[in-house]
């Protein structure tokens, strides 16, 4: 009876963890939903290894998916943040964008809601170690994204170069390009696709 408690409510804090609410675009839920259902196993199964009742385990389990989901968001904005940093080290602006976001269990933190790279189109077409580095980050956030993000690419100079360092890193296989090259600013921006 309490395995299947445990089952039960797992199964409902991976459900409710998608219910996280945002003003806009889409949060990465496959992922979110992991966090918070490993978070709220670990709690449950916690509370009945300690003595708990199947009361004590259902709320452990409760608030530890809560702790997990936001786990879940921290390590996306981190992953973000590594991006940005090491676009700046490579002589780019970079500017990562976020979003409140409120879990269902009323927590409030910050989602990654995209970023924009300002790059130079020579070290593109050069491939500077710097520049190749940035790209593979790219290329890492883009395969560890559960949900689809939109990339758009900017520029003349570089830009047909950028897009080609994207589909080495198979960014393309599970999110979708804009190519506008040899239009606007050299930029590259990295979005969530809103979920319809």
């Amino acid at each position: 009876m309490k395995i299947k408690s445990i089952v039960i409510a797992v199964a409902a804090t991976a459900i409710l963890s998608g219910c996280a609410t945002t003003g806009s675009g889409s949060i990465d839920n496959t992922r979110l939903a992991k966090s918070a259902g490993i978070g709220c196993a670990l709690g449950g199964v916690g509370a009945l290894i300690f003595g708990g009742d199947r009361s004590d385990a259902i709320k452990s389990c409760v608030v530890a998916g809560g702790v997990g989901a936001l786990a879940s968001y921290q390590a996306q904005m981190k992953e973000a943040r590594e991006l940005e940093a090491s676009a700046r080290a490579a002589g780019m602006q970079a500017v990562v964008s976020t979003r409140p976001v409120q879990t269902s269990e009323g927590q409030t933190t910050q989602a990654f809601d995209g970023i924009v790279m300002r790059y130079n189109g020579p070290d593109v077409v050069k491939r500077t170690p710097a520049t190749v580095q940035v790209f593979d980050r790219l290329g890492a956030l883009g395969q560890k994204a559960q949900n689809e993000l939109s990339v758009t690419t900017n520029g003349s100079t570089g830009c047909a170069e950028a897009v080609s360092m994207l589909v080495e890193r198979q960014v393309f296989a599970k999110h979708k390009l804009i190519n506008q090259c040899g239009s606007g600013d050299s930029v590259i921006q990295v979005t969530p696709l809103p979920v319809v």
